[in-house]
């Protein structure tokens, strides 16, 4: 069964705070009212209208009485999940949910746009900070200096196989093609004055130049070869 032809948007496969979207289920003949059958996060599937997937993020499983806990963390598939504040659900190795999940986790916004997950903590002086979830995974101390670095850029995903220890230019490192690249490939400028593609890097406060072309999938490639041999597992070539 599809949406009738008068409903636009297809919600299947969509999540709203702990709903998965299956499939459309049926339309009120007197309200018009599309309705999608849904999976919760903790497994309930039932017929939801397409309002109360947005005024309400679950079946019920998130309600604060003693009869019915909030769930916090659960495996699926060998992948665990831990719930966060805001509808936002990250990714962490099966082994670590039992541990992560008798925190109260929050999701927040960067500027980078990115919804990175945190809890409150208290150091050795009694003074409250905000400690990743990343950096916890990790046993990284308030007082280090070097920053939880997500490999595939997913901050959702804090898997320990997608989590490292970085230093800032290392981390700087693992980024993707800036937005304002006018050649939007990675590591590749072209030079008006000469109708030339160049590269060039930093590293370690040294400029390189590494060549020009009138092509830029070949300058590209010298671009990569220096990328990987000098910055190893965090240099990203797209």
């Amino acid at each position: 069964m599809t949406p009738n032809k008068g409903y636009r948007i297809n919600l299947s496969g969509r999540r709203f705070g702990l709903w998965t979207v299956l499939c459309f289920y049926g339309c009120r003949e007197r309200s018009h009212s599309s309705t999608w059958l849904c999976k919760c996060a903790c497994g309930t599937i039932r017929p939801v209208q397409s309002c109360g997937l947005l005024e309400n993020s679950s079946c019920g499983c998130q309600a604060t009485n003693h009869m019915t806990p909030l769930r916090k963390g659960w495996i699926d598939d060998g992948i665990g999940y831990i719930l966060a504040t805001r509808g936002k659900i990250t990714q962490v190795s099966p082994a670590k949910v039992e541990e992560l999940q008798q925190w109260h986790w929050q999701a927040s916004l960067f500027p980078n746009g990115k919804f990175y997950i945190h809890r409150w903590a208290t150091d050795e002086n009694g003074n409250d900070y905000r400690l990743h979830m990343a950096r916890h995974i990790l046993g990284m101390e308030r007082c280090d200096k070097r920053v939880a670095d997500h490999a595939n850029l997913d901050s959702l995903d804090n898997r320990d196989e997608n989590l490292r220890m970085a230093f800032k230019t290392q981390d700087a490192y693992n980024k993707k093609v800036r937005k304002d690249s006018e050649t939007g490939i990675k590591g590749v400028q072209f030079d008006k004055r000469v109708g030339l593609y160049y590269s060039h890097l930093w590293h370690n406060g040294v400029y390189i130049y590494l060549g020009s072309g009138k092509i830029a999938e070949e300058v590209q490639k010298l671009y990569v070869e220096a990328i990987f041999k000098l910055r190893g597992e965090f240099a990203r070539a797209e």
